[in-house]
This record gives C-alpha cells, structure tokens and sequence, in this order.
C-alpha cells in the first residue's frame, strides 16, 4: 500500500514538473501577428532586432502571421504581474512627480503630448524612444515641470486651477476651411499636421511662421497659417510645387493602396535621379507622386516633408500605407516609401527603385514614423 502511494506522488510530481517547464517554455515565444515586425517585437519585449534574428535562425527581417518566435533570453514578466490595487495609468506616484499613461489603440505620441501639455520630444526622452513608433498597452512616463507638476498625470481640460470656460459658438470650426485666411485659431482635437492639411501648408511653414519649437500646440491659441512677407520654406527642395490638397479618390482606398504597391513594385530597379517624376528616373518623393496618380488618387508634386503634412500617424501600417524617415541627407522628414507589408517598404533610394526594410541597420537608426493620406482614410 505504502509503495503504491509513493508512487502516485512521484507521478503527481514528475507531471507538475513538466508543466512547470511547458509553462516557462511557453513564456519565452511569441505567436507573430498580422502587420508585426522584429522591430516592433524586439520593442515590446526589451531585446533586438539581431537576438530574435539568431534565437530563431533568421537570414532575413520576413516574418509571417502565426510564426512562432523563441524570445531571446527570458523576458521579465514582473512590470506585467504588479498587483491590481497599485495600478493607476493616469494617477501620480505618491513618491514621485513622474506619472504614468498606458498606450491605448489610435494614441499617437502627439496626442498623448496634446493630452498631458508637454513636447514630443520630452516624452520621447524621458521614455528613450528614439522615432515615433509606440504600441497598444505600453506604457509611456509623463514627465513633469515645475510649472505642471502639481497637475502630472492629469489630461488636458481636467485640472482644478484653471476654471471651465464658458461655450462659445462662435469658436466653433465651419465646415469647410477659408484657405484665404491669414490666422488660424486652434480647436479641441486639432495637430500642427491637420492644421498644414487644412491650408495647403507644411508644418515647417507653420512652425517657422509662429515661432513654435515643438509640435506642442493649445486650444485657443491663434496660428498664422499664411506668411506675410510671401517668402516659402522648402520649396525648392526636390523640384517641388506649393502643397496643394489631393482632388478625393474615385475608386476605393483598398484598391488605389494596392494598385500603388503593385505599380510600385513593377518599377523596381528605375534609376534614381534627383527631381525625377517619370520611368525614365525617379527620387523619392517623384516616386510616390507617380504610383500614386496612376493608382488613381491625383495629387500635385511635393516633397517629403509636404506628403508628411497630408498625412496623420498610425500605430498599425497596413499594405499602401506610408513610412517617413528622417535626418537622412537633410535635418528632418528627408525621406518616404511605401509600405508593401512585414516590415518591407518600396521607394526611391540609393541609386534605383528597390525593396527595403525599415529593421535594416540604416532605415531603423532614421526610421520617423509609419502615416496614411488623409483623403484615403
């Protein structure tokens, strides 16, 4: 009798064991997901790019939905267990003036900036965020001034010194927009992106114009939207034109952003050449506004930085969406591509049309921001 039972517990604790192990085993992998990439993996789970690539036997950054990862190392999972009763995402710290905001889906760092009153520049330094890429569920440190601090962690609009104002229909925004207008005053929901869109200007022009040294703007504040001494910024940087609003697609979005990867992708190898818009040779911006005509969204010639102006921030790219680099050849938005899907991107660079990856060594140091047209969303 004694024997049969000790062998019952032995059973019972060589099958705790396994699971024991089956359970660590399984914490240490990942299930890829549609519109992943090793970057945004190795992200959120605090490795790199170049671990996930040997821990699985990459030769490539191509990962595909349902690919099962080994996660370098183990991944510390203790951020994730903190007890219920002491998890406040938008409350300060007792201990502290630092508080906290978990990244929820359609954030963007410059609302979360919008949202808290401070640049994206100081959170992106206080969270050693080196581009624009955040994820749903992250959880983004707000910092703090003397002047903000007794108010961390509380949204704009909710703070007890400064009493509500009183409604006032007349600030209420009409609509269609006045693009004669030379003053611009900033409404609730507004960014220095929509505001360019609206006007047919870039956000350098607006930044310049106003003084601004950040994207940070407030509602209520007036803006001039048009220059007075008729001098333009950046005009003359690629053969450009003036930023104008692309006439609204005729066909649906799906289709133009897939007829442009397809009409993308069939020019590769077309030589590169500064100002080139035609199959003859293209530069990058050239690039995008010929696959893009002719994938049936007409729209006038600019540059990098006026195709950022046309377009908003998203945190998951899909397949003819548009991927933004920066400090490249030139200080800010210097470079753009189209995305075709797992990381990769078309465009003109180099010395020819070619396939990329934003997880490249190169593009992931000057990688900006993943945007979409305004007039195909």
């Amino acid at each position: 009798m004694k024997k049969a039972a000790y062998s019952i517990l032995a059973t019972g604790a060589l099958a705790l064991c396994i699971n024991s192990q089956s359970t660590e085993a399984s914490s240490n992998t990942y299930t890829v997901k549609s519109g992943d990439s090793l970057y945004t993996i190795a992200l959120k789970h605090g490795t790199t790019v170049t671990k996930l690539k040997k821990s699985n036997n990459l030769k490539s950054d191509i990962i595909y939905p349902k690919q099962k990862l080994i996660l370098s190392g183990k991944v510390s999972t203790q951020t994730s267990k903190t007890p219920s009763n002491t998890v406040n995402t938008n409350a300060v710290s007792p201990s502290s003036n630092t508080a906290t905001y978990k990244v929820k889906q359609g954030d963007t760092l410059s609302k979360i900036s919008t949202k808290y009153k401070v640049s994206v520049s100081a959170l992106q330094k206080t969270n050693n965020i080196k581009d624009h890429l955040i994820y749903v569920g992250q959880k983004i440190k707000i910092p703090t001034t003397t002047t903000n601090a007794g108010n961390a962690g509380k949204p704009t609009g909710n703070t007890t010194p400064t009493p509500k104002p009183k409604p006032d229909t007349t600030t209420k925004p009409p609509t269609t927009t006045n693009v004669n207008a030379t003053s611009y005053k900033v409404v609730a929901g507004d960014t220095l992106s929509g505001i360019a869109y609206k006007f047919g200007i870039t956000i350098t022009q607006l930044k310049s114009w106003n003084g601004l040294t950040s994207d940070l703007i407030r509602v209520g504040q007036t803006l001039k939207v048009k220059n007075s001494s008729n001098s333009t910024i950046q005009q003359d940087k690629e053969n450009t034109t003036n930023v104008s609003k692309p006439t609204p697609p005729t066909v649906s979005t799906n289709d133009i952003k897939q007829k442009a990867v397809n009409l993308g992708l069939s020019l590769q190898n077309t030589p590169y050449v500064w100002g080139g818009q035609t199959p003859a040779g293209f530069d990058c911006s050239g690039f995008i506004h010929y696959v893009f005509n002719n994938a049936g969204l007409s729209m006038t010639r600019t540059n990098a930085i006026g195709y950022e102006a046309r377009s908003y921030y998203i945190n998951t790219p899909q397949v003819g969406d548009l991927v933004f680099f920066r400090d490249t050849y030139q200080t800010g938005i210097s470079h753009l591509g189209i995305y075709i899907g797992n990381g990769q991107f078309v465009h003109a660079g180099g010395t020819h049309v070619q396939v990329s990856s934003v997880n490249e060594p190169y593009w992931a140091q000057h990688f900006d921001s993943y945007k979409r047209f305004y007039s195909l969303d």
